[in-house]
């Protein structure tokens, strides 16, 4: 797939591959130069993520949990990152 270099040094990831991998603003990377024009880019692991929020193949919210198990106490953290 194609990425185009921004004017600010911004590399876009495909929304394919976005989807596919479940990537959302914030993710970190780390980024290696193998050799001159190829590059190799590794999602880094999140510090103790508890929670992410996506979005599904219907277009709705999607968070998914590290343990599987939504309490009240996780949606009220959920609430204050998206308010």
């Amino acid at each position: 797939m194609k990425a185009v270099l921004d004017a600010n040094g911004l590399i876009a990831i495909p929304t394919e591959i976005q989807a596919a991998d479940h990537l959302a603003a914030g993710d970190s990377f780390d980024v290696e130069r193998v050799a001159p024009g190829r590059y190799l880019l590794a999602k880094q692991a999140p510090a103790a993520e508890r929670f992410t929020i996506t979005t599904g193949n219907d277009g709705l919210p999607l968070i998914r949990t590290t343990n599987g198990v939504i309490t009240s106490r996780l949606v009220k953290e959920i609430e204050a990152q998206t308010s």
